[in-house]
């Protein structure tokens, strides 16, 4: 086992566009662009940059994403939208179409919040919190 080192608590916004995605769809275009895409290989890591959120933005990731992407021009827009504001992480949440970003400071994500107003769905303003040690466990072939 590994035990992960806690994310700090930190301001995070949470963008949900109006158009809502199935479940079933997404993983029925995950499945559809699977072979054409180039995935993600085997990653050796820095379990301290997994204590920063923007070391965390630098290696996240979400396969949902180009797919569901492709087919709603105005999730995509939304997730373009939260990017331009300079989040430390901005993602698709799960199979869609939520997007969330977190933001170094409070200022920072109200300042976000303002520039995206209700132009790409509702906005909604949280806080992450600080939660116990996780740990993973770790399988290796052979």
């Amino acid at each position: 086992m590994i035990r992960l080192p806690p994310l700090p608590a930190s301001p995070a916004l949470l963008v949900t566009p109006p158009m809502p995605i199935g479940t079933a769809d997404a993983y029925g275009w995950l499945d559809g662009s699977r072979g054409r895409e180039t995935r993600r290989g085997a990653v050796a890591l820095d379990l301290d940059a997994l204590s920063r959120w923007g070391d965390v933005g630098r290696m996240a990731g979400n396969d949902f994403e180009s797919p569901v992407f492709s087919r709603h021009p105005g999730v995509r827009a939304a997730f373009e939208a939260l990017v331009a504001t300079r989040p430390l992480v901005c993602r698709m949440t799960g199979s869609g179409s939520s997007i969330f970003a977190i933001y170094r400071s409070s200022r920072d994500r109200e300042d976000a919040a303002m520039m995206l107003g209700r132009k790409h769905g509702t906005l909604i303003q949280v806080e992450t919190v600080a939660a116990p040690t996780p740990a993973i466990e770790v399988i290796t072939g052979g």
